[in-house]
């Protein structure tokens, strides 16, 4: 349902110099300021809703990521850290959350 013959024919940069394309949607949906000029004020308050907002996890640090996890949520039960972290985490673990993938050339 979102395919449009009218738009077919256009390259990305016709796209993107069109009023068809959305100027900095993020920021717009975390302000609430679908439109109008964004100012600088706004993109500090977006920066702010997301420092306060998300938590951030690293596939490379699952070990860390896992524990941040359980302390930014409260989950004081030793345990539960534990078998999270042989799921998801540990080395020769079985690692639950992992799949393997073709490499792919270079």
């Amino acid at each position: 349902p979102t395919f449009n013959k009218e738009y077919a024919s256009m390259t990305i940069d016709e796209y993107a110099r069109s009023p068809l394309c959305e100027s900095n949607w993020m920021v717009r949906s975390l302000v609430n300021k679908m439109e109008g000029p964004l100012e600088p004020f706004d993109f500090a308050i977006a920066k702010e809703v997301i420092r306060q907002k998300c938590i951030i996890g690293l596939l490379d640090e699952m070990d860390e990521t896992i524990r941040r996890f359980h302390s930014f949520f409260g989950f004081e039960n030793e345990e539960a850290l534990a078998c999270a972290r042989q799921k998801f985490a540990v080395a020769g673990g079985s690692q639950s959350n992992s799949h393997t993938h073709p490499k792919l050339d270079p």
